[in-house]
């Protein structure tokens, strides 16, 4: 131990969707991608070497100091992930079974993070982004908008310091609520896909059948889980008919 001391700051949980299928090259071409992605949006923000980053398999924890506003990560660093994913798909083949597109979900929310030796190893904030980010509602999101590249997770505590003070003009309509049960105790967080409208989540969501792990294994996460996860359904707006995705945009 260092004897550190914890510093505020905003964790992002990345992962690639469906990043194995198609073998080791196609993995460590999308991994390489979302690296350099990464790494080009935190090169836009004012304090380029504040940040700690930490490899997690088929994704990634980055920490962005608490001197980054959380407007623009939210803003600036998505937005910028989103644009490199959308560059990087443009020629990409999207078949069912041979899909070559990057496409990823982000937990984010913030908290006091112990950073020893380079590496993120603790804190709150790193265990509910994990789970944001692994959630059966961001699962969801990406299943019923296939050209999605990427879908946030944000903690409540992220949102209201950005979302209800019009910050980078986010409008509020482009957020829908959930609820998620952390640790047994019921919280809000918010469901976030730039440029689009967010899809409706309903109570049952879940991952997709190709990636749903066994009843055993399902027995066993739960089981064993500091983090719970559960999904509550919320009115809003109709994304589709019969599967088909309607192109709602704001063009923001």
């Amino acid at each position: 131990m260092t004897g550190n001391l914890p510093l505020a700051g905003v964790v992002l949980n990345s992962d690639i969707v469906d990043s194995s299928a198609g073998g080791y090259p196609r993995h460590g071409e999308l991994g390489r991608t979302a690296e350099s992605l990464i790494t080009e949006a935190i090169l836009k923000s004012p304090v380029p070497d504040a940040w700690t980053r930490s490899s997690r398999g088929d994704g990634e924890v980055t920490v962005a100091p608490g001197s980054i506003p959380a407007a623009w990560l939210l803003g600036d660093f998505v937005d910028a992930l989103y644009e490199g994913a959308v560059a990087y798909n443009r020629n990409k083949r999207r078949e069912d079974k041979d899909d070559h597109r990057l496409r990823l979900r982000v937990g984010i929310a913030g908290g006091d993070v112990l950073i020893e030796e380079g590496v993120p190893r603790g804190g709150d904030a790193l265990v509910v982004a994990a789970r944001l980010q692994n959630s059966a509602a961001a699962r969801e999101a990406m299943r019923l908008l296939p050209d999605a590249p990427i879908a946030v997770i944000l903690a409540d505590d992220v949102y209201q310091r950005v979302v209800p003070h019009g910050a980078k003009a986010f409008d509020r309509r482009q957020f829908r609520e959930i609820t998620v049960d952390v640790n047994g105790i019921s919280t809000t967080a918010w469901l976030y896909l730039p440029r689009t409208y967010p899809p409706q989540i309903t109570p049952s969501a879940t991952p997709a059948p190709s990636s749903s792990p066994s009843p055993a294994a399902t027995s066993r996460a739960t089981a064993g889980s500091k983090y719970g996860i559960s999904i509550t359904n919320s009115d809003g707006i109709q994304v589709g008919d019969n599967n088909e995705q309607n192109n709602y945009r704001y063009g923001r």
